[in-house]
């Protein structure tokens, strides 16, 4: 579910206008479920609230044991849907999926209304003993702790939370993210950025809406221009004591374990796991 520290939320909606929305056919309803659904969630964490979705028989357990309150399914998995779901059936359903999750959050793409126009909004939260230098921006929300330092022309939207005694170089920009303490992040790093989502159409291709964050632990180091795409609904993480080189690209819900050291111009792929001490080059 998307935090609300970063998103705002649209609906709630009724089975008939999801149906709509997705394209798709409602093959069953069960009386026990709200008649509203308020939110889209991963299949192992939705309540009855939410809308969920499988196209990937490798998540079967999770569909089997969703609670959740709407699932889209393809035709041939309608069988194994749990019985407390109500089902939209499409033979696309990470399109669907795609559809319903852009209604939830139609807004994106427009800048958060500031309330203020000055550099460091007057709603943010800095310690007294943290330095930032000339140009930088903070939004409403943030949070910076003590002894961090941000340098020149570094952009911190809403929301975001540093740590204690970290160090952010110059012309860095962060978003949707939860940064831990003693972080180290060199010039032009791009942190929160929309990771590459989108569900294969014709004649065009739907937007997957990037609803979660990215998790930066404790004594991480990040080089110059490395970018880390947030999750898509869940977070992409990198986990205590990892180190990036210039020019990494971290792509949306991948998990970073502890300790790996990662050389530069890697990519790796969303939603893969690395485990700990993991040196990648």
């Amino acid at each position: 579910v998307a935090d609300p520290r970063f998103y705002s939320v649209a609906g709630p909606f009724n089975l008939k206008k999801l149906a709509s929305t997705a394209v798709a056919k409602i093959q069953s309803t069960y009386a026990g479920m709200p008649k509203q659904y308020s939110d889209v969630a991963v299949l192992r964490d939705a309540t009855s609230e939410h809308v969920s979705f499988i196209n990937n028989r490798k998540y079967i357990k999770d569909f089997e044991n969703s609670s959740a309150g709407v699932i889209i399914v393809p035709p041939d998995l309608v069988e194994k849907a749990p019985r407390s779901a109500s089902l939209l059936i499409s033979k696309n359903p990470y399109n669907s999926y795609a559809r319903i999750a852009s209604s939830f959050y139609p807004d994106l793409l427009a800048p958060p209304n500031s309330t203020s126009n000055d550099l460091i909004s007057p709603n943010s939260k800095i310690d007294e003993t943290a330095c930032l230098d000339l140009g930088v921006v903070v939004k409403d929300g943030v949070e910076i702790g003590e002894n961090t330092f941000v340098g020149a022309n570094t952009i911190i939207e809403r929301g975001v939370s540093i740590g204690a005694n970290s160090w952010i170089a110059s012309n860095v920009t962060l978003a949707y993210c939860l940064i831990g303490e003693r972080v180290t992040i060199h010039t032009g790093v791009r942190i929160g950025q929309d990771g590459f989502g989108f569900a294969p159409g014709s004649p065009l291709h739907d937007k997957v809406p990037q609803l979660g964050r990215v998790i930066i632990d404790n004594d991480v180091e990040i080089g110059a221009n490395t970018c880390i795409d947030r999750g898509a609904l869940l977070d992409t993480e990198i986990g205590e004591g990892s180190k990036l080189d210039n020019l990494v690209q971290i792509a949306h819900n991948v998990k970073i374990g502890k300790g790996c050291l990662i050389t530069g111009q890697v990519g790796i792929a969303g939603s893969t796991d690395v485990e700990d001490y993991v040196m990648v080059g």
